[in-house]
């Protein structure tokens, strides 16, 4: 039972454990129904309860009936078949609460670009939160997933950026030679951008590797959000595909988990 617990949690790092925690559950269910029949009873209603409830309740009924006297009878006979059965019924149900879980909960990526670089790198393994996504915030960091305008840039695979999230809906964003900016409306080009305009030129010295070229000023639609990499000299984020679909963003990046060298929460 501890087992198939610590396996549904480490599948959200790395997936194969959620076959040993389909196993456990669907080996929790077959034991409900053979320790039921030991103590006399059916057992297909304590293996229903364990497949749809999983191990933790196997353990919650062996504590309610431990009084009872286990023996074998002419009834324990036909409780490999009943088990069986619950434990199709287990395996069932644990793969697609793992599947909807590892889905919505947490799951882990491999990297496919280098715009985060150095901080994460193309090929670490990233932990991935859907959940904690929510309404993405200025600084944060997110996995992008495919969206039309990002196709013809080689946008495949579930997630196919890790970007930072630089520009809000009803942003206008941009670039000079003093940096990147930001301005809550329609900046004048023909006068220098400064906070009387509504701009900000945000500090990014905490996470950038490299000067952002200048561009725009652009809207960031409703709904969307300007991404951009930590490397402003590599290819692949808003500048080239244009602000990102919310339901484009695929979750909050987390952690690092591999290499273990580079664990670390972000």
């Amino acid at each position: 039972m501890l087992l198939a617990g610590l396996a549904m949690l480490g599948a959200g790092v790395w997936r194969p454990l959620l076959a040993v925690a389909v196993a456990g559950w669907a080996l929790a269910a077959l034991a409900a129904v053979l320790d039921a029949r030991l103590r006399t009873t059916s057992g297909t209603l304590a293996g229903l309860v364990v497949a749809l409830l999983g191990p933790l309740a196997l353990l919650l009924l062996s504590l309610s009936r431990r009084r009872a006297v286990r023996k074998v009878t002419r009834r324990y006979r036909g409780a490999v078949a009943t088990g069986s059965l619950m434990a199709l019924t287990g395996t069932g149900v644990a793969f697609a609460a793992g599947d909807w879980a590892l889905g919505r909960l947490a799951y882990t990526i491999e990297v496919p670009s280098a715009g985060m670089a150095p901080r994460i790198s193309s090929g670490d393994r990233v932990l991935v939160s859907p959940l904690l996504l929510r309404r993405p915030t200025l600084g944060e960091i997110v996995a992008v997933a495919p969206f039309p305008r990002a196709e013809p840039f080689g946008a495949r695979g579930r997630v196919f950026s890790v970007l930072r999230v630089v520009g809000e809906p009803g942003d206008w964003v941009g670039a000079t030679s003093r940096g990147y900016y930001r301005c809550r409306r329609p900046p004048d080009i023909a006068k220098p951008i400064t906070r009387a305009l509504g701009c900000r030129f945000p500090d990014e010295t905490g996470y950038t590797v490299s000067r952002t070229q200048p561009f725009g000023p652009v809207p960031v639609p409703p709904g969307t959000f300007y991404l951009m990499g930590d490397d402003r000299q590599e290819p692949g984020d808003s500048r080239e595909f244009g602000p990102v679909p919310a339901k484009a963003l695929a979750g909050r990046v987390v952690a690092t988990v591999w290499p273990a060298e580079r664990l670390a929460v972000r």
